[in-house]
C-alpha cells in the first residue's frame, strides 16, 4: 500500500533533502573548517547518495506533475532507490545498536545529542526509508535485486582499501582504515571473513526489502507473485 499523491511525495522530499543537506553541511563544516576526512565514512557517503538520489527522484516527481497531475505513484529509479535504502538502513542499524553506546561509555554524550551525529545517522535514514514505504509504488523488485544491490558497500570496501594505500593515516584514529573490520594492518586475512559476514548481513536486509515490497496489503498481506520477473 503506498500514497498516490505526487504532491505530498514531493513536499515530504524537499523537506528530506534540506534536512539531508543540512546534515552532511553540519558534518562536513562541524568546526567551522572543511573536514575531507569525514568524506572517508560509509555514513556520510550513504547520506551523499540518498541527498543525490533524492534529488533525482524530486526532479522526476515535479516532472511526472506537469505530465500527468498530482494522482498517481512516483516509482522513480526503482532499483537504485531500493539499493539506496538498504545502504541507508545499515548506517541507522550500525550506529544505533553497535556504536551509540560506546560513545555513551566514552563520555562523548554531547557528541550523540548533536544535530550533526542526529541527521547523518537517525533523520536521513529513517526519512528516506519512510519515504519509500509511504511513496513508492510496491512490488517492482526481482528475487536478485539483493545480490546485486551489494556492490554498493562491496564498492565502498574498495574504496577504502585504496584510500589506505595513497592516503595513509585517518588522523582522528591513528589508522589507514576507518572501521576495524577492515583494517587489513591490524587482521590481516581475518578482513575477508569480516567482509564476508558483513556481504551477508547486506543481502539479508535486501531480501527483508524485497519482502515488505512483496506483501499485497489488499489482499491479506499475502505475497505477491513474481508474474515472470526476475
Amino acid at each position: 500500500m503506498s500514497l498516490d499523491n505526487r504532491l505530498v511525495a514531493l513536499c515530504y522530499r524537499i523537506i528530506f533533502v534540506i534536512l539531508c543537506a543540512a546534515g552532511i553541511y553540519v558534518s562536513l563544516f562541524e568546526n567551522g573548517d572543511l573536514n575531507t576526512s569525514a568524506l572517508i565514512f560509509y555514513t556520510m557517503q550513504s547520506n551523499l547518495l540518498c541527498l543525490v538520489v533524492m534529488l533525482m527522484v524530486v526532479g522526476d516527481t515535479v516532472n511526472k506533475i506537469r505530465k500527468s497531475g498530482i494522482r498517481g505513484y512516483n516509482s522513480a529509479f526503482p532499483w537504485l532507490k531500493g539499493a539506496t535504502t538498504m545502504v541507508i538502513a545499515v548506517t541507522f542499524l550500525v550506529f544505533h545498536f553497535l556504536l551509540r553506546p560506546f560513545l555513551f561509555e566514552a563520555g562523548m554524550e554531547d557528541y550523540a545529542a548533536s544535530f550533526a551525529n542526529i541527521a547523518v545517522h537517525y533523520i536521513t535514514p529513517i526519512l528516506f526509508i519512510l519515504d519509500w514505504l509511504i511513496f513508492d509504488k510496491k512490488g517492482v523488485y526481482s528475487r536478485y535485486d539483493p545480490l546485486l544491490w551489494v556492490s554498493f558497500p562491496l564498492a565502498y570496501f574498495i574504496f577504502a582499501v585504496i584510500r589506505a594505500q595513497v592516503g595513509g593515516v585517518i588522523p582522528q584514529l591513528g589508522s589507514r582504515y576507518p572501521y576495524f573490520f577492515i583494517d587489513i594492518d591490524a587482521y590481516g586475512g581475518m578482513v575477508a571473513l569480516y567482509v564476508l559476514g558483513m556481504a551477508v548481513f547486506f543481502i539479508a536486509l535486501g531480501y527483508i526489502i524485497v519482502l515488505i515490497d512483496r506483501i499485497d496489503y489488499d489482499n491479506g498481506f499475502k505475497l505477491k507473485k513474481w508474474e515472470g520477473k526476475v
